[in-house]
């Protein structure tokens, strides 16, 4: 019983660990307008909406 309890506890751990390293990762680099889809498959930004958004 005492076995069980040590596993479902690393599988709680390692979830929880995930859930703030994400947490963490999101409010030091949140994502841009653009991260995550290709070019292709969304349509992307205009190369002159990105220019205009670094010029800022």
């Amino acid at each position: 019983m005492i076995i069980q309890y040590i596993i479902v506890s690393l599988f709680i751990a390692s979830a929880a660990a995930t859930v703030v390293f994400r947490l963490v990762k999101s409010v030091t680099r949140p994502a841009g307008k653009c991260d995550g889809c290709a070019s292709s498959g969304c349509g992307g930004c205009a190369v002159h909406e990105l220019k205009a958004k670094k010029a800022r």
